[in-house]
């Protein structure tokens, strides 16, 4: 809300990407922003993973007990994260999507 009251017609899908200009004037306030922005993406991304492991894990373990090994569950980890990345290079302007 704040960003269409700031930008109007001309906001952006990426809210961050309105403050360019000012990104690039040194404004401390917008260079704060873009840290804490960069520190919860960081953050977050670890508790997004989580879930996808630990679903595939169930469903495959439940099954087959015997392949509850370190390197299985570290392949898992591998894969959904190797499968983010794919999905992010394929769509980079993914507010096309939503």
């Amino acid at each position: 809300v704040t960003g269409f009251l700031a930008f109007g017609e001309n906001t952006n899908g990426n809210v961050l990407g309105n403050l360019q200009p000012m990104l690039c004037a040194n404004d401390w306030i917008v260079r704060s922003g873009v840290a804490g922005m960069a520190f919860a993406v960081t953050m977050a991304y670890p508790l997004n993973i989580f879930p996808i492991r630990f679903s595939v894990e169930t469903a495959l373990f439940y099954h087959k007990p015997q392949l509850d090994l370190p390197g299985m569950r570290t392949g898992i980890a591998v894969a959904a994260v190797a499968c983010s990345l794919v999905v992010a290079i394929a769509l980079p302007q993914i507010n096309l999507v939503f």
